[in-house]
């Protein structure tokens, strides 16, 4: 298995207006969640999937 490691971070490049923002763009953390953590059934099976997918990726990297 491979060791993620931290990597260095880079500058901050510029991005026309056009492109809209979120709302963390330019703080340290997002606002908390407001909304229901309750994912469907179809969401939680492709959640497992994607897991499965990372697994896989982090132990061919």
């Amino acid at each position: 298995m491979s060791i993620v490691t931290p990597h260095t971070i880079t500058p901050v490049r510029p991005v026309p207006n056009s492109i809209p923002r979120p709302e963390y763009a330019w703080k340290d953390a997002p606002q908390p969640y407001q909304g229901s953590h309750v994912q469907s059934d179809d969401v939680i099976e492709r959640m497992r999937v994607a897991g499965r997918i990372a697994s896989q990726a982090m132990h061919e990297a």
